[in-house]
């Protein structure tokens, strides 16, 4: 479906592609309503553009649930607009709205009370298959429940007590699940393996997951211009934190093996899910698959494992990383120097080419 006309000429909002009717004020989108109803968005238009206009945030009016889960959805559409959150973020949002809304969307906002919650807490404990989510998933599912209905008190003056019936899982619980599943490690043998077998692409990825940290996100925006004099140096594409890392020359060849004028993964449409279904193949083939535990995410988190053996302190693991920690000691710290940085990486080549034996 096209994006719609103006219903008459001078109607003041435009369609945008995100399927509602909006217009730019003073620099910054507003969204006024769904491109099937224009005059209900013309009415909200009216209603609040002098306040807009003024720089002023408009009255609210919002009575239902829907009300708000829509008023919700156009602040994070503004936020994905302007480049504060990711289109990865901004869909888990959209499905959070979703479900929600199944409470009902015409009823009072008010009216949402502890029954609702803790329905709504099952609705959240389930899979697309019925199955029970982990409590890790359950945390952050109810992560962003809370964030909707702290919205809905903070933006729309609604008095819901959430806190209680949509509370994080018990930190025991968390733990004991952790201690249930297997541990998300590759062993050296076992990356050797995978680099021999892959495609040049999926060698890239796997040389850039064990020797800089990289998951499937940071090899799909990975610029040809982010690697200079043997380094990767630029921002984590998922905070913005700084990164600095010494390549391997397999790494190095390998990325010049691949790299196109404008992105390095060039030759087809790369994203975390072309890389998890490649990745995932290999793995077969190769006769190591584990559901869970062979995904190319587990290169990461092998990288940061066998760092922390080597003798550097954290600060430099993190600059490779893209970590940021919240303490004075990083707020003092003023660089990681390249020495440190290439002992790291040195020391996960050496453990990788078998020449360091962990126990």
């Amino acid at each position: 479906m096209g994006k719609p006309s103006q219903p008459y000429a001078d109607f003041p909002l435009f369609a945008h592609a995100n399927g509602q009717w909006a217009k730019k004020i003073r620099g910054r989108l507003y969204y006024f309503g769904v491109w099937d109803d224009p005059f209900a968005a013309r009415e909200k238009f009216d209603k609040q553009r002098d306040y807009l206009y003024a720089g002023q945030a408009p009255p609210t009016e919002c009575e239902t649930l829907g009300d708000v889960l829509d008023a919700f959805k156009a602040d994070k559409q503004r936020a994905l607009d302007e480049g504060d959150i990711n289109s990865r973020t901004f869909g888990e949002y959209e499905a959070m709205v979703e479900t929600i809304g199944k409470l009902g969307r015409y009823r009072s906002i008010n009216g949402i009370g502890k029954d609702d919650l803790t329905r709504l807490r099952g609705l959240l404990s389930k899979g697309k298959k019925g199955q029970q989510v982990s409590p890790v998933t359950l945390k952050r599912l109810l992560t962003f429940a809370r964030m909707v209905f702290k919205y809905a008190n903070d933006e729309h003056d609604a008095n819901i007590k959430y806190s209680k019936p949509l509370a994080s899982p018990a930190k025991k619980q968390i733990r004991e699940r952790k201690n249930q599943a297997a541990k998300k490690l590759f062993t050296a043998e076992q990356i050797r393996t995978l680099r021999d077998a892959a495609s040049p692409h999926i060698k890239a990825m796997i040389l850039l997951g064990i020797n800089a940290g990289f998951g499937p996100t940071d090899c799909v925006s990975l610029l040809p211009s982010d690697i200079r004099d043997g380094f990767y140096d630029s921002y984590r594409v998922k905070t913005q934190v700084p990164r600095r890392c010494p390549l391997w020359k397999e790494t190095q060849k390998a990325v010049a093996a691949i790299a196109g004028s404008q992105l390095v993964f060039n030759g087809r449409q790369w994203d975390r899910h072309v890389f998890a279904r490649e990745f995932k193949a290999l793995c077969e083939t190769c006769g190591i698959y584990q559901k869970g535990v062979t995904e190319p995410y587990t290169l990461r988190r092998t990288f940061e494992t066998i760092a922390k053996t080597a003798p550097v302190n954290q600060s430099v693991i993190d600059k490779i990383m893209g970590h940021e920690r919240p303490d004075m000691s990083e707020v003092y710290n003023q660089t990681v120097f390249d020495q440190e940085l290439r002992k790291c990486v040195d020391h996960v080549h050496k453990w990788l080419t078998g020449s360091l034996t962990l126990s």
